[in-house]
């Protein structure tokens, strides 16, 4: 079956506007944002943060402590209900990436947030949906409104790389698939859609336009701009009307004194007092000032040495595949305690590292036949 296609307000590219209802949104990128589908049980939210970086520090090539990350709950298995892991889409991104995606005028709309609609499109469910763009393509499978799997690929060419579209393939030759395409800025014309036609013959085809009043922008929005409260006084304002009440305070009591009191004695006793007053604005302005330029702080005047965040990545750069118990850094030496199936060879890669000398393998205790805790220590070298 094929609709009408629809593209007339469809999403441009990562740097332009879209239209999912009538808000302008941008349409994200997983060839920069890494998109993942995690399982977890149910956790409250600040909980639920702290486990999604946990199983990403398998999954993300980078930082996965610093990099920025987003997620969404997804829809369950209406078949399970009484499964108890939550689905949730996790999409994680370098911090400079993030931030450029913070930057943008309207909303951010992951493309799996339009497979999701397009999956249950007119309401009947499909087994696979797709969206083409001319940059990439991603896909989802569902099991009973669930998503099963997810994916995607940059488009190098106009043909559909065939290692993509293998894993998309029924199991059975008997069994049928009913698949939905999405386009976005392409005709049935492609070559990849017409090859994705031949694969699948049990297709709909629709535009991205014909699905902008499905999504909730509320629910599936991400890299939203952080709110901030404005300050009801800056230190600056705070410190000019400090010293403009000390100034009225001064003339205030100069008059008054002169005006009040002719005898030496009483004009001292008032200058002392002005005089006091206005040291104490002095202390406060000079208070005011430390505050705005503050000096270096304490460890960091040793030239040379890299911060702890540089330490942190290298160490997770170099130990690939563990998963970490505790990391202290104090100074100049650095500790570790992980799981790993080879600790010996860990070893030998952090010594390969120019942050770090006098590496040593304290202590190693099996947990299974594949693998093992042990705890790592070394001094941290001159930049």
């Amino acid at each position: 079956m094929t609709l009408p296609v629809n593209n007339a307000v469809p999403p441009g590219r990562t740097d332009s506007a879209v239209m999912p209802g009538n808000r302008p949104a941008v349409l994200l990128s997983p060839l920069e944002v890494q998109t993942d589908i995690l399982r977890l049980p149910p956790l409250p939210r600040k909980q639920r943060e702290k486990a999604v970086r946990r199983e990403l520090r398998s999954l993300y090539p980078g930082n996965a402590e610093t990099a920025c990350v987003e997620f969404f709950p997804l829809p369950r298995n209406r078949k399970d209900p009484a499964g108890r892991m939550r689905p949730l889409a996790v999409f994680t991104a370098e911090p400079e990436t993030g931030l450029r995606y913070r930057e943008k005028q309207g909303p951010v709309i992951p493309g799996l947030a339009f497979l999701l609609a397009g999956g249950r499109y007119a309401g009947k469910d499909s087994d696979l949906a797709l969206l083409l763009t001319p940059e990439w393509i991603e896909a989802a499978s569902f099991t009973g409104g669930e998503v099963a799997d997810y994916s995607a690929a940059g488009r190098k060419s106009s043909g559909p790389p065939p290692e993509f579209l293998e894993g998309l393939r029924p199991k059975t030759e008997t069994e049928q698939q009913q698949v939905t395409i999405i386009l976005k800025d392409t005709d049935e014309t492609d070559d990849y859609v017409q090859s994705l036609k031949r694969r699948f013959t049990d297709h709909r085809i629709i535009g991205i336009g014909d699905l902008r009043d499905k999504i909730n922008i509320r629910k599936y929005a991400v890299f939203r701009r952080k709110k901030t409260k404005a300050p009801l006084l800056t230190k600056k304002a705070a410190a000019f009307l400090l010293a403009l009440y000390g100034i009225f305070l001064f003339i205030s009591l100069e008059l008054v004194a002169a005006k009040a009191e002719n005898s030496a004695a009483l004009l001292k006793q008032r200058y002392d007092e002005r005089k006091a007053r206005h040291d104490e604005s002095e202390r406060l302005l000079a208070e005011i000032e430390a505050l705005e330029n503050p000096g270096p702080a304490s460890g960091q005047d040793k030239a040379g040495f890299p911060d702890p965040y540089t330490v942190i990545a290298e160490i997770n750069r170099r130990v690939r595949g563990a998963h970490f118990h505790s990391i202290i850094i104090q100074g100049e030496r650095f500790s570790f305690e992980a799981e790993a199936p080879d600790a010996l060879g860990l070893l030998r890669e952090l010594e390969r590292s120019p942050y770090f000398a006098g590496i040593v393998l304290h202590q190693t205790a099996p947990l299974s036949a594949d693998s093992e805790l042990f705890s790592i220590s070394g001094s941290i070298q001159h930049e």
